[in-house]
């Protein structure tokens, strides 16, 4: 049996329109003299999104020679075209291409014997920023590469004159897992499943500009058993051995055990070690870019990162009944080496609080907190999700010249967030609400030896972000035998600013930064038409 299936999409967007205050529209400058290029100025506020266009296309070859095996083929292509209409130090505007190719050879066999699932992926991402120019003068090129007189993009403009791959960062990636999962049926004496696996992953960073070509390598060998002693009780044991040419070897053991007293009630209760290298982006000495939510933000990365290894505690009780499912979750887990994320307006020249980042290392910290899921099974065709979440993180110790770390909190995670999403389905229609907010998200303990920094987040915006609650609409009818499905949807309903500005005074003058953790689209409206084949 042989069968085919192709996807691809496509999106465009306009520019935002986060303005700074009039008073800190800064003009335009070139040259290492900074001198001002009269009488152009930059509205917009520090690395807010250009204009951006998106496109995919891929498709899936399937294989079934027999009933015991099936093959498929997965390749797609994925083009981004993003960028900043401010570079806040120098107040130009930027954009780059994006390119991300990925393939998945992936193979299933089904026997007596046992399951084994193996699967190789390729991935291969490139990007290269835009570039333009002044008119040039007279015998200069005007095309290509080979361009000449200054480089600039427009202000406001959502593409450069072309990609320079001159500058291009590329990024590859292969990897390959196979697992091998069986049944053992011990009739009186209870069921075991068996997992066991292999995995490797290859990895290379280059940036065409300075000549960094950096490769690495990750291997892990896993295994795992469930076994199932009755009707009540069933146990889980198992570890993943890890090797990299970064960090060495690390072992990572699990436990759990699951008690259900009667049909409706189970309780789990659980161990597990774990661990988090690096990527090689993470440990790169220069800048990544990314845009999101309407805003470009460079990260700069750490070479003297170490892995994350932690432990985690959690106990978990689950109520189903037939009309509704409780889950109530507490977890405790303890960290060494945490890798966190850090806002440094420090970094380089044009860095703000929002837009510039680095990770650290925390020596010792904690995170603990407790979940609570609802889920309300359809009753005429109304159901209802919801879940709270309530999170509480601290360093305990850090390095020495990091002390005013330890009893601040780890990245800025929201002490409490919760989602509700009441659904109504009739026949071949369906919608859903989702009401969404997250409260005291704590601003990050500032850089530097002094945890008084008042041009930090923390200085400037206070201890805590502006809370923020978000609501969303979708609407899906069904249609031509269920083979299409046509959404209209609103997000932001009711049209949240999430640009709330605070002007201060930093160490390169006056600067703006953002009462919320990040912008969030204003309201937006969708129209999409899904077809299956």
């Amino acid at each position: 049996l042989l069968s085919l299936n192709l996807r691809g999409g496509y999106r465009y967007g306009d520019q935002n329109s986060f303005f700074k205050p009039e008073s800190l529209r800064d003009q335009i400058y070139a040259g290492n003299n900074r001198n001002p290029i009269s009488p152009h100025t930059n509205p917009f506020v520090g690395w807010s999104a250009t204009g951006f266009t998106n496109w995919n296309a891929g498709g899936r070859i399937n294989y079934t020679p027999g009933s015991h095996n099936s093959i498929y083929l997965d390749s797609e292509v994925y083009f981004a075209r993003t960028g900043s209409l401010n570079t806040s130090g120098n107040s130009l505007t930027v954009i780059r291409d994006f390119y991300k190719i990925n393939n998945v050879l992936n193979h299933e066999a089904d026997y007596d014997w046992g399951k084994l699932t193996t699967y190789l992926q390729y991935s291969h991402t490139m990007w290269a920023p835009h570039a333009g120019w002044t008119q040039p003068a007279a015998g200069e090129s005007t095309t290509g590469n080979n361009a000449t007189g200054t480089v600039m993009i427009p202000i406001g403009a959502s593409k450069g004159a072309y990609a320079d791959w001159s500058q291009m960062r590329l990024n590859q990636d292969i990897v390959f897992q196979t697992n091998y999962n069986k049944n053992f049926d011990f009739s009186s004496f209870g069921n075991l499943i068996l997992n066991l696996g292999v995995y490797n992953l290859w990895e290379r960073l280059n940036t065409r500009n300075n000549g960094y070509d950096k490769a690495l390598n990750q291997t892990a060998i896993f295994g795992e058993g469930e076994y199932i002693i009755n009707d009540y009780v069933s146990t889980t044991l198992g570890v993943r051995v890890n090797f990299s040419d970064f960090y060495g070897v690390v072992a990572n053991p699990r436990f759990y055990v699951n008690v259900n007293p009667t049909q409706w009630l189970t309780f789990k209760a659980g161990v597990a070690s774990g661990m988090l290298a690096p990527n090689l982006t993470y440990l790169y000495d220069g800048f990544t870019e990314s845009t999101s939510n309407g805003v470009t933000t460079l990260t700069y990365g750490n070479p003297n990162l170490k892995v994350e290894q932690s432990w985690n505690y959690e106990f978990s009780t689950i109520l189903d009944f037939k009309p509704a499912m409780l889950i109530a979750t507490g977890y405790y887990t303890d960290f060494n080496n945490q890798i966190e994320t850090v806002n440094d307006a420090s970094i380089a020249a044009g860095c703000t609080l929002e837009t510039c980042r680095t990770f650290r290392n925390l020596s010792k910290s904690l995170m603990a907190g407790a979940e609570v899921a609802l889920k309300v099974k359809p009753i005429y065709g109304i159901s209802l999700d919801a879940n709270y979440g309530f999170t509480y993180t601290e360093v305990l110790s850090a390095v020495a010249g990091s002390e005013y770390l330890i009893g601040g909190p780890v990245n800025s995670i929201p002490r409490h967030s919760f989602t509700i999403t009441p659904r109504y389905a009739y026949k071949k229609f369906d919608m859903y609400v989702r009401w969404q907010g997250k409260f005291q998200t704590p601003t990050p303990t500032p850089t530097g030896t002094s945890a008084g920094n008042t041009d930090s987040v923390r200085g400037v915006v206070g201890k805590y972000y502006k809370d923020y609650q978000l609501v969303d609409v979708a609407l899906n009818y069904r249609f031509n035998q269920d083979r299409m499905t046509a959404t209209f949807a609103i997000n932001n309903l009711f049209d949240v600013d999430f640009y709330d500005p605070i002007i201060y005074t930093g160490s390169r003058g006056q600067a703006v930064a953002n009462n919320y953790q990040r912008i969030l689209p204003s309201r937006s409206f969708w129209l999409s038409l899904r077809a299956d084949f």
